[in-house]
């Protein structure tokens, strides 16, 4: 996986929970290890990367808070919180 000396958060990271019980001062740099790491590989084995690069916050924060998935798509679609559906 990741050089744990250039990426010493991100080796510590093994599954969901791993970073859910991470303290949210290691949040940033650990979001900066990934896009480091991504783009890294990137560079070694081809292809693309942008929409990646674009979603490590997100992506770090969600499952940090992974109850509040629902809430926060539901806010982005300007929906209330206690609606299911549109009506038409």
């Amino acid at each position: 996986m990741a050089d744990n000396k250039r990426y010493p958060i991100l080796e510590t990271i093994a599954s969901p929970r791993d970073l859910r019980e991470l303290p949210v001062s290691k949040l940033k740099p650990l979001a900066r290890e990934v896009r480091d790491f991504m783009i890294e590989t990137v560079a070694q084995c081809g292809g693309h990367f942008g929409a990646g690069l674009g979603t490590v916050e997100l992506t770090v924060a969600l499952h940090q808070h992974p109850g509040r998935s629902f809430a926060l798509g539901r806010r982005a679609s300007g929906l209330p919180a206690q609606d299911t559906h549109r009506s038409s």
